[in-house]
């Protein structure tokens, strides 16, 4: 037996009714999309938060280095390496490439 053909008929009114349908849950997945990624953003922020606690150890290292570039010492005692103050050190270069 034959069958009807398919779509023959539209019921403009289901159309309508199935269009709404995907409009709507097509805006609700994307708004539902947006809240989630706004609310991990803000808590991978809020557990990110900068504080000094994690500089201590560099303000140490940097305390140290300057305190290594501004006064005399020995470097190296081993292969007899002294430290000097870096602007001593320039004024050193700077004479012996002033005499040449």
């Amino acid at each position: 037996m034959p069958q009807h053909e398919h779509a023959a008929t539209i019921d403009p009114v289901a159309t309508v009714k199935v269009l709404v349908f995907v409009l709507g849950f097509t805006a609700i997945f994307i708004l539902v999309t947006i809240l989630y990624f706004n609310v991990t953003v803000r808590q991978q922020r809020e557990a990110k938060i900068e504080t000094t606690g994690a500089a201590e150890p560099y303000n140490a290292m940097k305390g140290q280095v300057e305190r290594d570039l501004s006064t005399y010492g020995v470097a190296d005692a081993a292969t007899k390496t002294v430290r000097i103050p870096v602007d001593r050190a320039i004024d050193r270069v700077v004479k012996k490439y002033a005499t040449k």
